[in-house]
């Protein structure tokens, strides 16, 4: 776990938790279907790289019938390409008016104390693009370690 690709799930996983209790309280994906999607891949994507993690620390990668590495590096592509897509569309049903969002942030959002709904949106929607980029760089080390090495 104190590789690249090791240090670069730990932060996956954190973010992902971090967008969890942004997303939970209160429910900001219950309007429309495409946000109900993004959650999935938020789901999705904690779950495989917490098992990655645990299967690391058991030191159980060999236990697998398949190449680690390789199974690494197509994780981090279906997770690219998961992430991007929920990168694209939380902000286009949270922010666009034509799907029920805001584009500004509401003036009652400055009377509330703590963060408001919008405020939660917004910083699942830069947690997000921040994890894509975590994905990305996460493909590309563990991609060239797969075809360096091989």
């Amino acid at each position: 776990m104190a590789t690249g690709p090791g240090l670069l799930k730990v932060c996956e996983t954190f973010v992902a938790c971090i967008i969890f209790v942004f997303v939970t309280d209160p429910v900001l994906y219950d309007r429309h279907d495409a946000p109900k999607y993004c959650m999935a891949v938020y789901c999705i994507c904690f779950i495989l790289s917490a098992a990655i993690i645990l299967l690391c620390i058991g030191e159980c990668t060999g236990c697998l019938p398949f190449p680690f590495p390789r199974f690494l590096s197509a994780y981090a592509m279906l997770a690219v390409v998961l992430y991007l897509s929920a990168t694209i569309i939380w902000p286009i049903f949270n922010f666009d008016p034509r799907h029920g969002g805001n584009r500004d942030r509401p003036y009652s959002c400055s009377t509330e104390s703590g963060l408001c709904s919008w405020d939660k949106r917004m910083a699942v929607a830069l947690l997000t693009a921040i994890n894509f980029i975590l994905y990305l760089a996460d493909l590309i080390y563990s991609t060239s370690l797969v075809f360096v090495n091989a």
